[in-house]
């Protein structure tokens, strides 16, 4: 079973994009440190974890504006209504297992994360992203990522 989630899973495909880059740029010799980073910058290719979070992001905002009929914004997404500003409580040694808990409102575009019963389930789309959104800071969210996620693709 294929769990993109798992570490084990996130470094074949990193591994896959390093191949990638090698065969596009035809140096299959380079073996210095630092030389895939290098060329990864050249080819312009971020991380495959950065680039799926960004496009989990981008499906997100275009799900919270109402663009996508299948998907309706009030069937999936509750908006909260902060009054202040809550940060998840953290002490030594304790594990949190409800993602609800573990989630920060850090702006005013947060929305509740569901609670979930599986990993599986917490790392589905809506409640990975809604976490991921609801973990950024209000400077990010107002003037870089909404503005930057509403331009047409």
């Amino acid at each position: 079973m294929w769990d993109p989630h798992l570490q084990q899973h996130i470094d074949i495909l990193e591994r896959t994009q390093r191949k990638a880059a090698r065969f596009i740029t035809r140096d299959y010799r380079s073996r210095e440190p630092g030389t895939m980073t290098k060329m990864l910058a050249n080819l312009e290719q971020d991380p495959l974890v950065s680039r799926r979070k960004h496009l989990r992001l981008a499906l997100f905002y275009r799900v919270a504006q109402g663009d996508i009929p299948a998907l309706p914004p009030s069937d999936y997404l509750t908006p909260i209504r902060a009054k202040r500003k809550i940060k998840p409580k953290n002490f030594e040694g304790f594990v949190y297992t409800n993602v609800v808990e573990d989630s920060a409102v850090l702006h005013t575009k947060c929305y509740v994360v569901r609670p979930t019963s599986s990993v599986e389930l917490k790392n589905s789309f809506f409640p990975k992203t809604t976490s991921d959104l609801n973990e950024l800071n209000e400077r990010v969210v107002r003037h870089h990522l909404w503005n930057h996620l509403s331009q047409p693709c």
